[in-house]
């Protein structure tokens, strides 16, 4: 049986970060099911529902670092951190959510949320503005485009 050398060891490494940079995930590279994935996250949305958000934020955060390429795993963690009043870090977890579901407002939407609670109403303004932009008028989102219009007047008074 060979031993490892460090070389081994660092070639490894090296190449599942370059696996990661190229868009492959933890989980995809440990073979865990798709399925599987999707009950734990479920798991998660029903912690959430229940005001068990330690549990559920511990929930998310596993998941999205399993798969960091998953929009639903970043737009839950961040919702969860908002409702917990972390909002900075639930900022970065809907900059993160946001760049992957590009069309999706709801990331632009819950950031300027956070931003008007942080006390920052020209980020807020910007937030808003992006989520009734992608809202566009795709019916499925004209409730949430109502909700960012009333914001956006709101942090312009």
């Amino acid at each position: 049986m060979k031993a490892h050398t460090t070389t081994d060891h660092t070639r490894a490494i090296e190449l599942v970060q370059e696996l990661l940079s190229m868009g492959a995930s933890l989980a995809g590279l440990q073979g865990v099911d798709r399925d599987d994935l999707e009950q734990v996250y479920a798991y998660g949305y029903a912690l959430f529902e229940g005001g068990d958000l330690e549990a559920a934020r511990r929930t998310f955060y596993t998941l999205a670092y399993l798969d960091n390429s998953r929009f639903e795993y970043w737009l839950a963690l961040g919702l969860t951190l908002q409702r917990m009043g972390e909002h900075k870090e639930a900022l970065a977890c809907f900059a993160r959510s946001g760049a992957i579901g590009l069309s999706d407002p709801r990331s632009a939407y819950l950031a300027g949320v956070s931003f008007v609670i942080l006390g920052n109403p020209t980020h807020a303004s910007k937030a808003f503005d992006a989520a009734i932009k992608w809202c566009g008028k795709r019916p499925e989102h004209q409730a949430l485009r109502m909700k960012a219009e009333q914001s956006l007047v709101q942090c312009n008074k």
